[in-house]
């Protein structure tokens, strides 16, 4: 009897781990070098709001996957590394990052004209609920001892 094809290919824990946090350092970097250009071209007098606006948008996710990398590598495990995640549950962890970031950026793209304030405030609500859900995932890789 033939075994089941998988649409994704398995990834151990760690790797996922590892990709997961290479993508949002410097998916944030990327957004945050994005915004300190765009400020220094088109902004003027709304980049203070338009950096209020960036921090709390990706600050919590960073804070999140930062501090779970410091504390798997201080209290490293054997066996967690032997873990297989999930595939279905990376890949779709790892769509919405991405998607997540490309929000932000285009919404910084979009908005180069626009009074930040309104752009802040109807932007707000969208953003928490995207973040809520990619927090939810992301802290099945980072928080969770078993995914």
């Amino acid at each position: 009897m033939k075994a089941a094809v998988t649409f994704f290919r398995e990834i151990k824990l760690g790797q996922a781990r590892a990709v997961l946090f290479g993508t949002w350092l410097f998916g944030a970097l990327a957004v945050f070098l994005f915004l300190a250009f765009h400020s220094l071209q088109q902004y003027a007098l709304g980049a203070a709001t338009a950096w209020e606006w960036l921090v709390p948008a990706v600050g919590p996710t960073l804070a999140l996957i930062s501090a779970s990398a410091v504390v798997n590598a201080i209290d490293r495990d054997a066996a967690e590394d032997r873990k297989l995640a999930r595939p279905f549950v990376f890949y779709a962890t790892l769509a919405w990052s991405l998607v997540y970031l490309a929000v932000i950026v285009i919404m910084i793209a979009a908005s180069a004209n626009a009074h930040w304030d309104g752009v802040y405030m109807s932007a707000a609500t969208p953003l928490a609920a995207m973040q809520i859900i990619l927090a939810s995932l992301l802290g099945v890789f980072f928080a969770a001892k078993n995914i």
